[in-house]
């Protein structure tokens, strides 16, 4: 190694100066100070005592340096962060990050499952972010004897997020929901911004009664619910309240003496968005009644004012392409429909 004295000359390699300084093979500042305590740390860990272990561990933490912990091989440290983690977020953290530095996927994934249910006070941003690291170690390669422990956690972790990403979304609505007050937006901050709650609350607590439509549909998705009556009418829900939202944005637009764009073609994009999280479920995102849906709304004058008419014929096909259904997909389907329907059903669509 390269030695350097403090005032920048040369200096033997041998000398015992506190002032030297050496840098060794890999670029890291030694000085004589550091070779001690590194010395002092390595009698410590040989020493064959846990409480004298426990007691060396926290005095790391209190510290300031406990991720050193995460690079000690003792017999001892292991214990050490699963006795602690329960009662400790902090410890908890080194917990899953020192198992994943050692490859222990499936106990990294199990200890961030289990944080993202913890009764720690963790914000709901952090939970999701604790379930997809755990779900991204779900993925990962493990023992032969805890492949299907692996599967199972994985289903938990990926059941578990997307309620949460759907608790994150009610929130985010609420907080910008003008009809709300600051008082009530503040107390669903406290509800929602915390632990994870059960679809059930979500939806009876929260999106049912403050009539978010959209996101009941994605909350039929996640709780597997397959009525079509009660999905139909969702969805009739929801281009009803695209129509309500249309006409107020109108009002505010005319007395600014701004073009308007027709109501079809802010359904068209209301629709791709909503419908490209629903389309991979056929009892969710039934093409036959939504085409008889898209039809009314873009072709009946009620909704578009007289001759206000899409001026592609084939708007209706875009909108559920874009939505992401396949063209073979949507040929069956409506050949199905065509060859069942005889009557014009909506004035100037046929």
């Amino acid at each position: 190694s390269t030695s350097v004295s403090a005032n920048g000359k040369g200096a033997g390699n041998n000398s015992n100066d506190g002032n030297n300084a050496f840098v060794d093979s890999e670029g890291n500042l030694i000085t004589f100070y550091s070779q001690l305590r590194d010395t002092c740390y390595n009698i410590c860990f040989k020493f064959s005592d846990k409480l004298f272990h426990y007691e060396f561990y926290l005095w790391f933490i209190s510290q300031g340096i406990g991720e050193k912990l995460l690079d000690i091989d003792t017999p001892y440290i292991l214990e050490f962060l699963e006795s602690y983690s329960t009662k400790d977020l902090e410890m908890a953290k080194l917990l899953w990050i020192y198992q994943s530095r050692r490859q222990n996927y499936f106990a990294a994934a199990q200890i961030l499952y289990e944080l993202s249910i913890s009764d720690f006070e963790v914000d709901l941003v952090n939970r999701i972010q604790f379930l997809s690291r755990a779900n991204g170690f779900c993925n990962c390669s493990c023992p032969p004897g805890l492949q299907q422990d692996m599967i199972l956690l994985q289903q938990q972790v990926y059941d578990l997020m997307m309620v949460a990403n759907v608790q994150d979304e009610l929130l985010l609505l609420i907080l910008s929901d003008e009809r709300i007050s600051d008082i009530a937006k503040q107390k669903a901050i406290d509800e929602l911004n915390g632990e994870v709650l059960t679809i059930s609350d979500l939806y009876n607590d929260y999106i049912e009664p403050l009539g978010y439509y959209e996101l009941s549909l994605i909350t039929f998705k996640v709780s597997d619910y397959r009525n079509s009556e009660d999905i139909l009418s969702e969805w009739e829900a929801v281009f009803n309240k695209w129509f309500y939202e249309y006409i107020k944005n109108q009002e505010v637009i005319n007395k600014d003496s701004v073009t308007n764009e027709p109501f079809y073609s802010t359904l068209t994009n209301k629709f791709v968005i909503l419908g490209s999280r629903l389309n991979d479920t056929e009892t969710l995102f039934p093409i036959s009644e939504l085409f008889d849906l898209l039809a009314k709304y873009m072709y009946d004058e009620e909704y578009n004012g007289p001759g206000a008419k899409p001026e592609s014929v084939g708007l209706i096909i875009d909108t559920f392409i874009k939505s992401g259904i396949s063209y073979s997909k949507l040929y069956y389907t409506l050949k199905d429909k065509i060859e069942c329907t005889t009557f014009e059903k909506y004035e100037g669509y046929s």
